[in-house]
């Protein structure tokens, strides 16, 4: 009966610590900064300045990449690349803190047991001991409860940091996952160009082949001059090394879209060629959107609410600690009387300890726990900046690339109908083989260079989905504490 008792006397300790410690939590709470955000994006179109649209969180990238290859690249990307599988395990890092600092509050509850078996040496017992036994045994159970109160809600500030950090983690992954498809789709993207080049080069070379096998007949037959030939010639030569240059540019960029994939080195398989690749139209929105959307800037400011919440375990050192150490248990030398009422004992020690001197060390703590949040809070500010122009810079990118292309597919034109011309002009005799050789060159540029146009409209676009964050919410990775 008096083991009950004294295991009651127990549960009401922890009752009256569970009472106490919804006691005050000290520290400043958290704030969401305040930044300045721009009426409308520099460089958006007027149509969309003012739309309430999320589109570029909610378009997932499998719609917005619309290759099947590029998709299954992306795919492969997010299942093997290293950065990924860092930050997976920073995320099962950070809920692990999470769930300790969580922990932190509640009491620490041991069992212990064990049997002594001892003989004490006779000649160093105590004069009035000398008659006693000198042998004996023992044997214990015992409850030990051990619980710092959190009075002052340090443990609580802890937790708030630590799920603070979690979700900055979440966060981080999130922009990396969303920087690995668009390089993978920027590369992508890039390797395609190429192939279009590629492509154009060899026509061209076809071309001036049977460009310079005309030129040679017609030198065997007294109508053209061997310089001719030679400047033929020099057409050629110019096409395959064009052609060579893109079969070096080819396996570089195969390899550096292998990295990203998590692969070695080796070729991609092609989908759709780059005049069929699409990207959906995404609407920038209102640049205070942007505060939700971009998983970098969460990141910034979970660490900023982090740095907050230990201000305040700093600042719960000043104050006194308030602990509580309880046993209750049974000790007999006989096992047979181990838990008779007899063999009982217990503890209850409530204790404070109150920091008196430390010599400015908690202060000092104090004041590097303000400057750190201090720091991120200017951190955060910086992210939001370094968003608004990203975002700004990319719709401005994309409309320049947009317009850009539109005049290199007009030069394109304009320079296969000079091409022509002057072929058919030189076949009669009305100009000489310089003319020419000016034509196929001008012709040859504006063809690769219209593959690069067609390569910066996608890549702009491309890199508007990445500024806006597009498709983080679709990529939720762990589920929130």
């Amino acid at each position: 009966m008096k083991l009950r008792f004294h295991l009651r006397l127990v549960a009401i300790s922890l009752m009256c610590g569970s009472i106490v410690v919804t006691g005050c939590t000290v520290g400043p709470g958290y704030q969401k900064p305040v930044v300045s955000t721009p009426a409308s994006y520099r460089g958006a179109p007027t149509l969309h300045a003012n739309v309430n649209s999320e589109a570029a969180e909610e378009l997932e990238w499998p719609e917005a990449f619309k290759d099947p290859m590029l998709q299954r690249l992306a795919r492969t990307a997010l299942d093997n690349n290293q950065d990924i599988a860092i930050g997976a395990a920073r995320i099962e890092q950070a809920r692990a803190a999470f769930e300790l600092a969580s922990r932190q509050q509640y009491p620490d509850l041991q069992g212990q047991a064990g049997f002594a078996d001892q003989r004490l040496s006779q000649e160093g017992l105590p004069g009035d001991k000398v008659n006693g036994n000198p042998e004996g045994s023992a044997a214990f159970g015992t409850l030990n409860l051990g619980w710092e109160i959190d009075f002052w809600g340090k443990y609580r500030r802890m937790r708030e940091a630590a799920r603070a950090r979690f979700l900055a983690s979440e966060a981080a992954q999130q922009a990396v996952r969303i920087t690995l498809i668009s390089a993978v789709a920027s590369d992508y993207f890039q390797l395609r160009a190429y192939d279009a080049e590629l492509q154009t080069a060899q026509q061209s070379l076809a071309l001036r082949q049977q460009s310079l096998t005309l030129t040679e007949a017609r030198e065997k037959g007294g109508v053209a001059s061997l310089l001719d030939v030679r400047q033929a010639q020099t057409l050629v030569t110019e096409a395959n090394r064009a052609i060579t240059n893109l079969e070096r540019e080819i396996p570089l960029m195969e390899n550096q879209l292998r990295l990203l994939l998590g692969e070695n080195p080796g070729p991609i398989s092609r989908g759709l060629p780059l005049a069929a690749q699409e990207i959906p139209a995404i609407p920038a929105g209102l640049p205070s959107q942007l505060l939700e959307r971009r998983p970098d800037i969460r990141q910034a400011e979970e660490n900023l609410r982090a740095a907050n919440a230990d201000i305040g375990v700093v600042r719960a050192d000043l104050f006194p600690s308030i602990g509580l150490t309880s046993s209750v248990g049974t000790e007999s030398a006989a096992v047979s009387n181990l838990l008779s009422s007899g063999a009982t004992f217990w503890l209850v020690q409530p204790t404070i300890n109150l920091p008196i001197f430390t010599a400015g060390r908690i202060q000092a703590r104090q004041r590097e726990a303000t400057a750190a949040e201090q720091a991120d809070l200017h951190a955060y500010k910086a992210t939001v900046l370094r968003a608004f122009q990203e975002v700004s810079d990319a719709l401005i990118a994309r409309q320049k690339a947009q317009e850009l292309l539109l005049e290199q597919k007009h030069q394109v034109g304009i320079a296969q109908d000079a091409a022509f011309l002057s072929r058919a002009r030189y076949q009669g005799g009305v100009t000489n083989y310089l003319e020419v050789i000016e034509t196929e060159r001008t012709s040859l540029a504006a063809k690769l260079a219209l593959a690069q146009a067609e390569y910066d409209e996608l890549d702009t676009s491309v890199q508007l989905y990445r500024a806006l964050g597009g498709g983080w919410r679709s990529q939720s990775i762990a589920q929130t504490p």
